[in-house]
């Protein structure tokens, strides 16, 4: 899911380890990214799940010129997938699927029905993530949105370093 759009859905039948997520990530997430921005750079966030902080991962990452967004420990808050699983639970509601092939189409057909509900969170999150920033710093609401670059592209960027005082 990003500003530009949402990917394909990937139902996996197995515990997702690395080597599992770096498969996804490979078979799913480069090739929807290709899609969506072409050539364009983009900033990959993901939460902290052990598959994604694995240290192969990280070498998946820069080996891929994936640039990654470092994100802070238990902010569910502050992720979009969230939100937008909310959104398809909610248009999921009333089916009632009796099995998991049931479940899986329920799934398939809310996700692809996810139009401008994710353009609107992909909106709302620099403001959503400011407003979050400042209640937990107490600093003023002046501050300034950008991403500041701690290095090349395949890097990492740090959440801390999203907001500076004007």
């Amino acid at each position: 899911m990003s500003s530009a759009g949402v990917g394909p859905l990937c139902f996996i039948k197995s515990r997702v380890n690395a080597a599992v997520y770096q498969d996804i990530l490979e078979y799913f997430m480069l090739p929807s990214a290709d899609e969506l921005y072409g050539a364009a750079d983009f900033i990959f966030r993901q939460d902290l799940a052990p598959a994604h902080t694995a240290k192969s991962t990280k070498t998946w990452f820069n080996d891929h010129g994936v640039t990654v967004l470092d994100w802070p420990a238990n902010s569910p808050d502050l992720n979009p997938m969230e939100i937008v699983w909310g959104i398809a639970k909610r248009k999921m509601r009333d089916m009632r699927p009796n099995n998991a092939e049931e479940l899986k189409a329920a799934i398939e057909a809310s996700w692809s029905s996810i139009t401008l509900q994710w353009h609107r969170v992909i909106a709302s999150m620099p403001h959503h993530i400011k407003a979050q920033w400042f209640l937990q710093t107490n600093r003023k609401a002046e501050g300034e949105l950008h991403l500041e670059e701690t290095q090349s592209r395949g890097s990492n960027y740090n959440i801390e370093n999203i907001f500076q005082e004007s």
